[in-house]
């Protein structure tokens, strides 16, 4: 599936018919179709909302870790840590087990408080993204 627009934006979205090139969203409903088909051929199972919510919870502190470090004045120490965050987000990917999902993500949201304590006691501006208490309900 290819548009003949000229413009193409962000992901590969035509400006025009507002389709992807992946296919997966086509005009009509085909291309959900297909992915639930795909989803069903590989024998994957439909997220519960308790593992759609914990999923949203980690997939929202890895992109808070993310940004964090990119606050970090040093490149060198911030790309360090970027790629620590990121491997450390790959090892666990794999699991599967509720519970022991959310204890990773309370050791993750423990581990991101205190590297934002640090790093507010270096630079007192970024107090201001301090995560709340009750942000991450777990």
């Amino acid at each position: 599936m290819t548009c003949r627009s000229n413009k193409w934006v962000q992901n590969l979205i035509c400006k025009r018919c507002f389709s992807v090139q992946s296919g997966l969203f086509n005009n009509n409903s085909q291309g959900l179709k297909n992915n639930l088909r795909k989803r069903r051929i590989l024998n994957e199972p439909v997220l519960s909302l308790d593992e759609f919510i914990l999923r949203n919870q980690i997939k929202t502190l890895y992109r808070r870790i993310i940004r964090s470090c990119k606050l970090i004045g040093d490149k060198s120490t911030s790309l360090e840590l970027m790629t620590y965050t990121k491997e450390e987000f790959r090892i666990h990917d794999s699991v599967k087990d509720h519970d022991l999902r959310k204890y990773l993500l309370s050791k993750g949201l423990k581990s991101y408080r205190d590297f934002m304590k640090n790093l507010v006691g270096l630079n007192p501006e970024f107090s201001k993204i301090l995560v709340k208490e009750d942000e991450f309900k777990i």
